[in-house]
Order: structure tokens, then C-alpha cells, then sequence
């Protein structure tokens, strides 16, 4: 009698639907790019997220920039 090998199913990217290398099985507390409350996020999308985070945090940053700058000139005047 010949055993079946064990399919392990794999979670889906919550984003774009791909396959990740992540089981089903696997507790959330181990994973990496969990998003609590919506579920597992493949690594590439996980990256675009970070990267558009940052370009939006920076932005943000010159702007209260900008603000402060325009702030002090007119104080001068």
C-alpha cells in the first residue's frame, strides 16, 4: 500500500491573486506580509505597497516643508 503524498495548499495574494509560498496551515504570528484583518499579501505586491508609502511619507514631509518655509517668510515681512 502506497501512501498519497500530502498536497499542502498554499495562501493567495488578498491583492493580486497569486500563489505565494505561504501554507494554509502556517500560523499568522510566523508570516511575513500578513495584513491583520484581510490576509496574506504576496511579496510583490507587498513591495509596491512600502515603496508607494514612502513616495507618499516624503511627499508629505516637503510639503509641511514647504509650509514652514512660506511661514517664516512671511513672518519676516
Amino acid at each position: 500500500m502506497s501512501e498519497a503524498p500530502i498536497k499542502e495548499e498554499y495562501e493567495r495574494c488578498i491583492l493580486c491573486g497569486q500563489v505565494t509560498c505561504i501554507p494554509v496551515s502556517m500560523p499568522i504570528d510566523w508570516r511575513e506580509n500578513y495584513e491583520v484583518g484581510l490576509g496574506q499579501v504576496c511579496a510583490e505586491c507587498a513591495k509596491k505597497q512600502r515603496e508607494a508609502t514612502e513616495r507618499e511619507t516624503l511627499s508629505h514631509a516637503k510639503i509641511l516643508r514647504a509650509v514652514e518655509l512660506s511661514r517664516k517668510e512671511s513672518n519676516k515681512k
